[in-house]
């Protein structure tokens, strides 16, 4: 459980730092199954709203809580 929250804290400090970057990216910097990335995504859009395009992840403008 710890680390599912670590990892949730480092996609959303990776999410401010490359408002656009691909799962790919995300995979490699943060060591997770490309399922795990979708799932903590899919946990993180009810605070962010983030759009999912062909793999590539894109932050809205003014969307943080």
């Amino acid at each position: 459980m710890a680390s599912a929250i670590r990892n949730t804290v480092r996609m959303v400090l990776l999410l401010q730092e490359h408002p656009r970057i691909t799962v790919r990216k995300i995979q490699d910097e943060l060591g997770m199954s490309r399922s795990a990335v979708y799932r903590t995504l899919q946990t993180i859009s009810r605070h962010i709203t983030i759009r999912l395009d062909d793999g590539v992840v894109c932050v809205l403008e003014g969307s943080e809580e």
